[in-house]
């Protein structure tokens, strides 16, 4: 698969097979995603891969995360129950998640490049694997800020998640269209 291919062909998924993806494949995802632009090459990145038990715990997190919110702002118990079982059920819809951290730098011009260059990371991830048959889902929900999730997967609360990805294999096809990038251009001389 050419990488014009792989970009226009890469779909977000939200509903995977439940087999495993295997750790040689995992690893050549993450060998893609640190090849990211990287402006001062400060490679602030730092992966972790979470699957098993860690991802159950993960996702009760995110059910009591869920409960909790919706507990303070008033809704009704059931609503909340409700919400934070299904917040549970999508965070372990796929086998494997993948936290994607940055370090946070002092200087705030080299963190913006740095959440940039995560970014891009995230991205070449995406890429790889769709080009391997793979689907993925990049998530910045409420786990991102969340300081028991921090803790549950040993990153320092000095870092930054800048998402998290979940990955397998699909349970479905999506078809997504763009607007043509002429309708948003414009052309200076």
């Amino acid at each position: 698969m050419d990488t014009l291919e792989a970009i226009r062909g890469r779909r977000t998924v939200k509903s995977f097979r439940p087999e495993p993806v295997a750790r040689p494949i995992i690893a050549r995802l993450l060998e893609a995603a640190v090849w990211a632009p990287n402006h001062r090459l400060t490679e602030p990145w730092h992966f972790t891969v979470v699957q098993g038990r860690t991802l159950e715990r993960l996702a009760a997190l995110r059910r009591q995360m869920t409960a909790d919110a919706l507990r303070l702002r008033g809704e009704p118990e059931e609503r909340a129950r409700r919400e934070g079982e299904s917040a549970e059920r999508k965070a372990l819809a796929a086998p494997v998640t993948i936290a994607v951290a940055i370090d946070q730098h002092t200087d705030p011009a080299i963190r913006e490049e740095d959440y940039a260059a995560a970014a891009c990371a995230i991205q070449n991830l995406l890429l790889a694997a769709h080009a391997l048959g793979l689907a993925a889902f990049w998530s910045t929900n409420r786990l991102c800020t969340y300081p028991p999730a921090y803790a549950l997967l040993g990153i320092p609360p000095e870092c930054r998640i800048v998402g998290l990805v979940q990955l397998g294999y699909p349970d479905q096809q999506r078809e997504q269209r763009r607007t043509p990038a002429a309708e948003r251009t414009a052309w200076l001389d």
